[in-house]
């Protein structure tokens, strides 16, 4: 069995982090908005997890951030136009 909890807003103060994994687990509730604040961060892994809510717009500010995967979460609403100008973003993965 894996994490069972919310993301903490506390993980803004990883500022340097640059890959975060927390997939195949079982993380709850929405994407904090301090993610944001990870602009050394290049990947996101969230996938396959019970993630809700919708994709902050604030992750357009991650300039860094090349694949993001959020499948397989209950996410609502579609993906934040912040995020289709981000120039190094190669693959973005939502799908139910």
């Amino acid at each position: 069995m894996g994490l069972s909890q919310t993301i903490p807003s506390s993980i803004s103060a990883f500022g340097m982090l640059q890959v975060l994994d927390l997939s195949g687990n079982q993380i709850v509730g929405n994407i904090p908005t301090v993610f944001g604040l990870l602009t050394s961060l290049q990947t996101i892994n969230l996938a396959q997890n019970e993630v809700t809510g919708s994709i902050p717009a604030e992750l357009g500010r991650m300039i860094g951030l090349t694949p993001m995967d959020l499948s397989g979460n209950q996410l609502s609403g579609g993906i934040p136009a912040q995020l289709s100008q981000l120039s190094n973003m190669r693959s973005i993965h939502v799908a139910p």
